[in-house]
């Protein structure tokens, strides 16, 4: 409980420093046209640091509200394809969205961004990006589908993928993670009423799915 404790005030704390720094990196960025080369990609490199970072922090925080059970969601309608289109564009991601129009769900935008986010980096991580996402309806069940053609998931990781601190060993040495992303991504579905599953690709790769209800 108490390491939890200061997992939780440490990146509380470090959140008004970190806006401090991404938003006058965005600043610079904006106005980046009188700078030398070297110049801009330093500050871009700082701006691309700072998000991975708030990436991080915000993980942390939602992994302490879930295990203190003190998550409280209010679903709302959200449009799922002006969604989808909002996290890529965050990710700076050229990715084909194959989703009904005007189709809406009810979730917690916020949660729905993160999970989205959690989703693609980590098909940007292991398995060389994301390839598509795709969304299709069935009765009054919404799934987000995120599709990769990496070299899939080995078959002895697949039961754990939802589970606090799995990761795979054979690229754990070589790739920076927490193992933390899934676990919230479970938490966070299942506080909206949702589930996140798992699916190996026709002939290799992953899709990582987000089942939530429509909103009508």
């Amino acid at each position: 409980a108490m390491k939890m404790d200061l997992m939780g005030m440490l990146s509380h704390e470090i959140g008004t420093p970190l806006n401090t720094i991404t938003g006058y990196a965005d600043l610079l960025l904006g106005n980046a046209d009188g700078f030398a080369d070297p110049q801009r990609k330093a500050v871009d490199v700082i701006a691309r640091s700072a998000r991975k970072l708030e990436l991080l922090r915000a993980e942390i925080l939602t992994m302490c509200i879930l295990d203190a059970g003190q998550l409280s969601v209010d679903p709302e309608p959200v449009d799922v394809a002006r969604a989808l289109a909002d996290a890529v564009a965050g990710l700076d991601l050229s990715v084909p969205i194959d989703c009904p129009a005007g189709l809406t769900v009810l979730v917690h935008p916020s949660h729905l961004q993160q999970i989205v986010t959690n989703f693609c980096t980590n098909a940007t991580k292991y398995a060389g990006g994301v390839t598509a996402i795709t969304v299709h309806r069935q009765d009054d069940i919404a799934t987000i589908a995120v599709h990769d053609d990496g070299h899939g998931i080995p078959a002895e990781l697949r039961p754990h993928l939802f589970d606090r601190y799995t990761r795979n060993p054979d690229t754990s040495m070589a790739i920076k993670g927490t193992g933390l992303g899934l676990y919230i991504v479970r938490g966070l579905a299942e506080a909206n009423h949702g589930t996140a599953g798992f699916h190996p690709g026709n002939g290799g790769g992953s899709t990582f799915t987000l089942a939530l209800p429509t909103a009508g």
